[in-house]
């Protein structure tokens, strides 16, 4: 029983702090450990910092008390109330108490995220949770981490994922796989092509792409790359541009820069073109040509403008480059030197 109730706190509280602490007991009033609880918690609100003799490593606490010893030969940060140390040539893992947490030693290990730390012995990969025990052995040739649930495993070059109970929820079929972001992952087959999978496995794309960049947003889509060109679609895998670009910039302000025949306008989330394909592009463009609060620089020809997100001229492209617009002086370069217009586009400041 014991062990059942460690193993459900382990398990519900992914993440160290007061706000999950204070959950837990409200969800668990019957939790025969409250007293263990009540320390966490005190140690969960006080942060420690690494410190070292020049010999050994140690931590103190915010209140610049010493709260673990120095005997470590390195440590590193406290991630979800534990910490990766080495002692004795060995890796381990010790909690705020300074109790060490794995029962046996490893060669090297990652910090904790979400109530679990990938680790590693004899060049396998396994998975430990925050009471030490072995989640999953060293068997793997390679881990990710936990991302929404779900590990991405490698075996013998073929890869699956496993969820947080170890079970092998989605069959190690692909030649490669990346972690979950927004509920859905890409996945690649033994042809080399890239495809989109949903968190039950099910393959929400076919398989016909040859780079589909992973989700950061539910409100935003994604680049893929097909047959050398560009596009975009949505987190169901729909394709939302009707035309495929030579390149596609990132997401800034809610618009995207898209080029096709060597000029360039801007799309919005919807994939439709809110600015012209009339800049000339490079790039250059690719990396400097984004909407940051509304205005973008723009390049026609070897000169440089900016615009609104509606299209119209806020500065013509006269110069050789531009700064940021912020409303008020404006950096402006010409014949190789830098000075200030004003909003009339006049010069304020010589070069």
């Amino acid at each position: 029983m014991e062990t059942a109730w460690r193993q459900i706190y382990a398990l519900e509280v992914k993440e160290i702090n007061a706000r999950t602490i204070a959950a837990y007991t409200l969800n668990y009033p019957d939790y025969p450990f409250m007293a263990e609880l009540k320390d966490e918690y005190e140690m969960a609100v006080t942060r420690f910092y690494p410190i070292t003799d020049g010999d050994y490593w140690g931590f103190i606490n915010d209140k610049g008390e010493v709260a673990i010893d120095l005997k470590f030969e390195w440590v590193e940060d406290f991630q979800d109330g534990i910490a990766m140390v080495g002692i004795a040539d060995r890796t381990t893992y010790i909690n705020k108490a300074g109790k060490e947490i794995l029962k046996e030693g490893v060669e090297d290990g990652f910090g904790f995220s979400n109530g679990f730390a990938i680790v590693e012995k004899d060049g396998l990969y396994g998975i430990i949770n925050r009471l030490g025990e072995f989640v999953v052995r060293t068997i793997y040739d390679d881990i990710g981490e936990n991302s929404e649930g779900l590990f991405y495993i490698e075996k013998d070059g073929a890869y699956g994922y496993l969820n947080e109970l170890a079970q092998e929820v989605i069959s190690v079929n692909y030649t490669d796989a990346l972690d979950f972001h927004m509920g859905v992952a890409v996945v690649t087959n033994d042809s080399g092509k890239k495809a989109l999978i949903n968190s039950q496995g099910e393959e929400i794309t076919d398989f016909n792409y040859d780079w589909i960049e992973s989700f950061s947003s539910f409100d935003l889509p994604v680049r893929f790359r097909k047959n050398g060109q560009y596009g975009l679609m949505d987190r169901g895998g729909l394709e939302i541009t009707d035309t495929l670009y030579q390149a596609l910039g990132e997401f800034s302000d809610g618009y995207v820069l898209a080029a096709a025949d060597d000029y360039y306008g801007f799309l919005n989330t919807q994939g439709d073109t809110v600015v012209p394909f009339k800049y000339t592009f490079s790039k250059q463009a690719l990396s400097e040509s984004k909407f940051l609060e509304g205005h973008a620089k723009v390049f026609q020809g070897n000169k440089v403008g900016i615009i609104d997100s509606t299209g119209q001229k806020v500065f013509p492209a006269i110069f050789e480059d531009v700064g940021l617009y912020e409303g008020v002086r404006i950096p402006v370069k010409k014949r190789g030197e830098w000075g200030y217009a004003d909003l009339e586009i006049d010069l304020a400041i010589p070069y």
